[in-house]
């Protein structure tokens, strides 16, 4: 998901991304160096749900 979203024209969501984190350590940091950019925002849970 992470490689579809940098190679997708604009910017790009991805959501629910536990399943992301189990697999790999420090995953924004490495894309990071790489030169990418990318970044990891916390929605507090009241407006995620106001959200739905």
């Amino acid at each position: 998901m992470i490689i579809a979203a940098l190679t997708a024209e604009g910017t790009s969501e991805i959501e629910d991304i536990y399943h992301i984190e189990r697999g790999y350590e420090n995953i924004t940091q490495k894309f990071n160096l790489l030169g990418a950019d990318i970044r990891k925002i916390s929605v507090p849970e009241a407006l995620y749900e106001e959200a739905l």
